[in-house]
């Protein structure tokens, strides 16, 4: 179903209703699936997160231990975010020529998913549990995800132990303090109905953040990024715009909609471009 409104106009789109529709009806959904992805999965939650943990972190004294632990997954945040704004979603931009949002409707989009944003979808282990998916076979993403949170898990561990013996460590580290206030005040606008914490009183606290924030940066970017190319390089897999309506009844889906439906050479050769060069 195409539409937020049920009603005449918006059919159920099934495999038996002929090649066209059901066609048409999955190039939508890719459609919707790409924009989300590209405005949320990938520009908020790797990219202008991670700006605003590396912001916080790099105002952290150089010789914190936490400075100099998470400075290495900072590198480049703010070249690669720059360049972003610079050529992306900058007026006329790469945003603008290959998607149907465009760089106003992305930014309101990324807007959208700050609100909804929760601590516990970013927190590998909470997320396949708030999800359901901690069982099902043949799920890649999190076995390889578990496993790399595990050892940077293990790595937090022991540079935390050897700096913070007791809670009370840090939860007197005025300096750690700032740090994730600073966050909480900008990565999720101070809204306490996300979860993210605003203060951190023990080692298992400390730990799980800075784990989460080291896997932001690296592994959940490479998931949601690296594979682009190889996937968007057959188009109706990630359509960027579609250029006529969807469908309202079954009977007007045909092969011409569907060719008329497609974006054109040079929107699809504006994001292939674009997603070549950041995969």
């Amino acid at each position: 179903k195409l539409s937020q409104h049920p009603g005449p106009e918006s059919p159920i789109f099934l495999p038996e209703d002929g090649p066209w529709g059901w066609v048409l009806a999955k190039l939508w959904v890719r459609g919707a699936h790409f924009t989300l992805h590209e405005a949320v999965t990938h520009l908020l939650h790797t990219h202008f997160l991670g700006e605003t943990f590396a912001l916080a972190t790099h105002r952290l004294p150089a010789c914190h231990p936490i400075h100099q632990l998470l400075l290495p997954h900072c590198r480049f945040t703010f070249h690669i975010n720059i360049l972003a704004r610079e050529v992306l979603l900058s007026p006329g931009g790469f945003i603008d020529q290959a998607t149907a949002l465009g760089r106003e409707g992305t930014l309101e989009l990324v807007a959208r998913g700050t609100a909804v944003l929760t601590y516990t979808e970013l927190c590998v282990p909470d997320d396949l549990e708030h999800r359901g998916v901690t069982d099902i076979p043949n799920y890649y993403y999190r076995d390889d995800a578990l496993e790399i949170w595990g050892a940077i898990e293990s790595l937090v561990k022991g540079i935390v132990a050897l700096y913070y013996p007791e809670d009370s460590d840090v939860a007197e580290d005025y300096e750690l303090q700032d740090w994730v206030g600073e966050i909480f005040t900008y990565a999720v606008l101070g809204n306490e109905k996300t979860g993210f914490p605003s203060k951190l009183c023990s080692r298992p606290e400390l730990v799980k953040f800075v784990t989460m924030i080291i896997f932001c940066c690296s592994a959940r970017h490479a998931a949601v990024n690296s594979g682009q190319y190889d996937y968007a390089a057959w188009m109706p897999n990630t359509p960027g715009t579609l250029q006529r309506p969807p469908p309202r009844r079954k009977e007007e889906a045909t092969a011409e909609l569907l060719l008329g439906t497609l974006p054109s050479p040079d929107a699809t050769g504006a994001l292939l471009a674009l997603l070549s060069v950041v995969s």
